[in-house]
């Protein structure tokens, strides 16, 4: 999980190295406490924030394409 928000920090730097303080899109980072199997408490903000985005960056997948 630290290298994950480790990555996060490093990615939104260079995003912000290349464009300024105008980048094209929102950005919004969701950290939650989960563990990587049965992600209970946050799955609902979680899915809510991806169907509002156009891409979405997990650092911390879950095994398989349906997550189980």
């Amino acid at each position: 999980m630290k290298s994950g928000v480790a990555l996060i920090l490093h990615a939104l730097e260079g995003l912000r190295a290349w464009h300024g303080d105008s980048v094209p899109r929102p950005i919004t980072v969701l950290l939650v406490s989960d563990e990587e199997v049965g992600s209970d408490s946050s799955r609902r903000i979680t899915e809510s924030l991806a169907r509002k985005s156009e891409a979405v960056l997990v650092l911390e997948p879950s095994y398989g394409s349906k997550g189980l």
